[in-house]
């Protein structure tokens, strides 16, 4: 696979029509018979591993325990410390959305692969570009870091990061441009 691709041409790549997935962004999985054979979720359930769902999975919600869960949840994020700041709790519900939608899965995907002795590594990307677009109080998004992995602050904005990159984004950009680069050389 790695040899055909390289064989393609950027633009091949590139303009390809991408529609959302069942998982919420539109690169999702894509069940092709061969290197994903079937529906993701449906692998994990039958695997012959013993799978915990992340305690946001729906199913969760109907189980015995839902209000330990749901005070369980509010506990965990709830700024104990200023309850009332709408700013904080703007804050901790967007951890929440970010929690369920990425990092769970994310773990649970990592904890799968490491059960069946497989090496996992996670990086966590906190910097995002300036940008008219973005509220001052929204921190870095999942994807924040693509434009830095690609070199996009070293050309300047274009129409799909129209940031205001500054010379620390160049510098960012060439030490993540490097990070990646040796991990796809060495592992």
């Amino acid at each position: 696979m790695v040899d055909c691709l390289r064989r393609k041409n950027f633009r091949e790549l590139v303009d390809q029509d991408i529609q959302p997935a069942r998982y919420h962004i539109a690169f999702g999985p894509v069940v092709d018979g061969d290197v994903v054979p079937d529906d993701p979720e449906i692998l994990m359930h039958f695997s012959l591993l013993s799978f915990f769902p992340a305690p946001f999975v729906p199913s969760c919600a109907s189980s015995p325990g839902k209000d330990i869960l749901r005070e369980t949840i509010k506990f965990m994020y709830t700024d104990w410390a200023d309850r009332d700041n709408g700013d904080m709790r703007r804050k901790t519900l967007l951890a929440l959305f970010t929690d369920h939608q990425w990092v769970a899965p994310a773990v649970a995907t990592a904890k799968l692969h490491a059960e069946f002795q497989s090496p996992v590594y996670f990086y966590t990307f906190y910097h995002h570009c300036q940008t008219e677009t973005r509220p001052e109080w929204a921190d870095a998004a999942h994807g924040d870091e693509i434009p830095y992995v690609f070199g996009v602050p070293m050309i300047g904005a274009t129409d799909l990061f129209p940031c205001n990159f500054s010379k620390n984004d160049v510098m960012l950009s060439a030490v993540v441009m490097t990070y990646w680069t040796n991990f796809a050389k060495t592992g």
